[in-house]
């Protein structure tokens, strides 16, 4: 916790195991192990009670919003982390397996959609899902960089052909719900 007023930082949560941490100011949401089980607990930042919100074996807190918590149950660890993802609502209390045909290594949460990546260690292109918070799909591609932010999708592909690649930018924005092909210097920018 770090107050810019008075410079102060303070701990206060030790040892969490969270991808990323959740807040709206008043509720903190993380996870930590206990074992091989993953606990998401929610803490009241100002009185610091904590209570768990749900527990199961090897849960990870990958995001969230207001409403939706996005928590990664541990695949595989090798070479690099692979969650299933399952979306938990914080006002009914219910949790969804999110069905795809592929796991993730972490979601981007901007402006309530969100990002869900294929996990890759090479220069190919992998796929990737850009859903609702509630986890309805709105976009599909796939690509070897990508990123989410004010309600745009920037991304590149590697086209091979022979010898040769090709790299191709895009812009997918989801308001108008377009994609069309843009520049290096506008993706960089």
């Amino acid at each position: 916790q770090y107050s810019k007023s008075s410079d102060k930082k303070t701990i206060i949560v030790k040892k969490s195991t969270s991808e990323d941490i959740v807040t709206n100011g008043k509720y903190l949401y993380y996870s930590k192990f206990k074992g091989d089980k993953g606990i998401i607990y929610k803490m009241n930042i100002r009185t610091k009670k904590t209570s768990v919100v749900l527990s199961s074996k090897k849960f990870v807190l990958l995001g969230g919003t207001d409403q939706y918590l996005y928590i990664g149950r541990i695949i595989s660890s090798r070479p690099i982390m692979e969650y299933k993802l399952y979306i938990y609502n914080m006002y009914t209390k219910q949790i969804k397996e999110k069905k795809y045909d592929y796991y993730t290594d972490g979601v981007q949460v901007d402006k309530k959609k969100i990002l869900y990546c294929e996990p890759h260690t090479d220069a190919g292109d992998h796929k990737f899902s850009v859903m609702t918070e509630s986890g309805k799909t709105i976009f599909n591609d796939k690509a070897t960089m990508v990123s989410l932010s004010k309600g745009k999708v920037l991304y590149y592909q590697i086209l091979y052909y022979k010898d040769k690649s090709t790299i191709k930018y895009y812009l997918y924005n989801l308001y108008k719900k377009s994609k069309k092909e843009i520049s290096k210097k506008v993706y960089e920018k």
